[in-house]
């Protein structure tokens, strides 16, 4: 998938899965569940997914023992779905 860096595959007690995905542009996250992945969940799951956006803002890295603080969010000025 072109621009995802990382997915965390979550479930909770309750029945609730998904995943956090970490994608290089906002772009990329936006045509991948726009494309084929999106017909493929409604088709196996019968619903449309619930999907937001997030901006990581800073990062606690302790395997590195790093803080990062990066840029004014860029989804602050872009326009949602």
């Amino acid at each position: 998938m072109k621009g995802l860096i990382s997915k965390h595959f979550i479930w909770s007690e309750s029945g609730w899965a998904g995943g956090v995905y970490q994608w290089e542009t906002l772009d990329d996250a936006r045509t991948f569940y726009g494309g084929p992945w999106l017909a493929g969940i409604v088709e196996r799951y019968g619903m449309r997914p619930h999907i937001e956006f997030y901006e990581v803002f800073a990062l606690t890295d302790n395997a590195r023992g790093t803080v990062e603080l990066f840029k004014e969010p860029l989804l602050r000025h872009a326009t949602t779905r």
